[in-house]
């Protein structure tokens, strides 16, 4: 729930929990008792499941207005993702289009996606952007994904430009 609290429970053979101790102690001023007492009764209510059920529900409603949003602003763009709580998206940009300039082109407008290239062992440019809305208020999803059709079509006319100057 919260990597900062740095509570955890092992279970292993006494030799290894004991080492896995004396590890933490070098290396950790160790969580004080007063917030570990306050996780313990947290979960004791149950209260992290309720958290994952909240945030699982958040999450779906964030992914259906991001299928919403991209069927609307980029009907041109097959996709795949966001089902259930999942909150992202692989999106496959028209044939020639670089995912790299896509991904710089809607940094300028505020929004944060990732390019294909950085998902590919070879590191080749590819006409795909990875999209995720977890972090994302719903709010916000239509006008980014509005924003990040525009740089798709700016990038799309920019290189249809520099192609006919070249042809030229």
């Amino acid at each position: 729930l919260v990597p900062g609290f740095r509570i955890g429970w092992i279970a292993a053979d006494r030799a290894i929990v004991e080492r896995v101790a004396r590890v933490k102690k070098a290396t950790d001023f160790a969580t004080p008792v007063p917030l570990q007492a306050a996780v313990a009764a947290f979960l004791k209510a149950n209260g992290d499941r309720k958290l994952r059920q909240a945030r699982a529900e958040e999450v779906s409603l964030r992914a259906a207005a991001a299928k919403q949003a991209l069927r609307e602003q980029l009907p041109e763009v097959s996709w795949w993702g966001g089902a259930g709580a999942n909150p992202l998206f692989w999106l496959h940009l028209p044939e020639g289009t670089s995912g790299r300039r896509v991904t710089e082109a809607a940094a300028a407008r505020g929004v944060g996606v990732a390019a294909g290239e950085d998902f590919d062992p070879r590191g080749e440019d590819r006409s795909n952007v990875r999209l995720s809305v977890s972090r994302v208020e719903r709010k916000d999803i239509g006008p980014g994904i509005a924003a990040l059709a525009e740089a798709m079509r700016d990038v799309q006319t920019r290189s249809r430009a520099a192609l006919a100057a070249h042809v030229l």
